[in-house]
C-alpha cells in the first residue's frame, strides 16, 4: 500500500453504519467519520454512496456516547452539533402507571471526560456531510458499489456506478445490506425478529408526567 497517496482509500457508503475493509478487515461506525479523520492525516479519500445526493430523509435519533463524543471532537464535529442536541446523564425506564421502574446512569463528563448527547441521525450526518464539502472531499452520489474486479497488495480495481475505478484501499460503510461483505466472508445477516416503530412529535405537545421528564427527551 505504498501507493495510498497516489490512489488514496475509497469508502464505499456515506451514511452511519458498519462495515468491512478489503486488504484486512475493520469495522468503520461511519463512512463520514472516516473520511474526516483520513483528511486530518492528509490521506487522500473519497466516497461512493449508492443513494443520490437528495435520498436523506428523517430517521431515528442516536445516541452519542462519552467514546463516541471524544472522537467527534477530535474531529471537530462535537462544537457543530451540540446545538442541535439533546443533553443527558440518565435513561428513566416507566410504566404505563408512571411508575419508575429503572434508572440506568449513561455518561457523566466528571468520570468519563465527556456527557452523552441525543440528536436526529440526520442531523449529525448532514452535519458531517457539510464539512466534508467545506474540506473539498469528494463525494461521488449515485455510486452504487457492484463489484471487486481485481485485489491486489498494491491497489483494487472495482465497479462502482456503473464505473471502473482505484484505490489503494477500499473501505466498506455500507450498513447492513453490504455488498462488500461478501469478499470477505461468507456470513449474512439474519433477522432477529424484532423491528422497530417510531415517529416524531412535538414536545410541547406531551405532558410530561413529572419533574424527572420536564423539558427533556423521551422516547415512548
Amino acid at each position: 500500500m505504498n501507493n495510498i497517496k497516489k490512489d488514496g482509500v475509497a469508502i464505499i457508503g456515506a451514511g452511519l453504519g458498519v462495515g468491512p475493509l478489503s486488504h484486512g478487515t475493520i469495522e468503520c461506525a461511519t463512512g463520514t467519520a472516516l473520511a474526516l479523520a483520513l483528511h486530518q492525516k492528509s490521506i487522500p479519500c473519497r466516497i461512493y454512496e449508492g443513494r443520490s445526493a437528495d435520498a436523506d430523509i428523517l430517521t431515528s435519533g442516536v445516541v452519542l456516547t462519552p467514546n463516541g463524543c471524544r472522537i467527534l471532537d477530535d474531529l471537530g464535529v462535537l462544537s457543530r452539533i451540540k446545538p442541535k442536541s439533546f443533553l443527558f446523564e440518565d435513561s428513566i425506564t416507566k410504566n404505563s402507571e408512571d411508575q419508575t421502574l429503572d434508572t440506568m446512569k449513561l455518561a457523566s463528563k466528571e468520570v468519563y471526560g465527556y456527557p452523552a448527547y441525543r440528536l436526529y441521525r440526520l442531523a449529525l450526518l448532514q452535519e458531517m456531510k457539510q464539512m466534508l464539502a467545506e474540506r473539498e472531499v469528494p463525494i461521488y452520489f449515485d455510486a452504487k458499489f457492484e463489484k471487486i474486479i481485481s485485489d491486489s497488495p498494491e491497489d483494487v480495481t472495482f465497479l462502482a456506478g456503473g464505473k471502473t475505478e482505484k484505490a489503494a484501499v477500499v473501505v466498506g460503510s455500507d450498513g447492513i445490506h453490504s455488498t462488500l461483505r461478501r469478499y470477505l466472508t461468507d456470513l449474512v445477516p439474519i433477522y432477529t425478529g424484532v423491528f422497530c416503530v417510531y415517529g416524531h412529535i412535538p414536545t410541547n405537545s406531551v405532558e410530561w408526567p413529572d419533574k424527572e421528564f420536564f423539558a427533556s427527551s423521551c422516547t415512548i
